[in-house]
């Protein structure tokens, strides 16, 4: 499974650290479960703490979202809100887009 590299630093010419992008895409891939997700949930915290506005993710290559994934998503919705910035999620399938607007309706 590929993801994002996880240390958004390691991939950024050291002159350019200074610059923060205003969005960072990650497009996850395969099952969002296991060691996948703990890679990804890094991944995401990493991007949201390094963007300045926005963290966009595409989850078209996404094979499938359980629990943990979900899980994942949230927690990711509930810091990019903490820390003001904005969340994207692109190309999610029907049964994760529902699960997530259920628990959005709840918050």
């Amino acid at each position: 499974m590929y993801l994002v590299n996880h240390l958004l630093d390691s991939f950024i010419p050291p002159n350019e650290r200074d610059e923060r992008p205003s969005t960072i895409v990650l497009r996850p891939n395969g099952c969002l479960s296991g060691v996948s997700c703990e890679t990804f949930q890094e991944a995401l915290e990493s991007a949201l703490e390094w963007t300045t506005e926005t963290v966009v993710v595409d989850m078209l290559w996404v094979e499938s979202v359980p629990a943990e994934g979900i899980s994942s998503l949230m927690a990711g919705l509930e810091r990019a809100t903490a820390l003001g910035k904005t969340l994207s999620l692109r190309s999610l399938d029907v049964d994760t887009h529902a699960t997530l607007e259920a628990w959005l309706a709840e918050v």
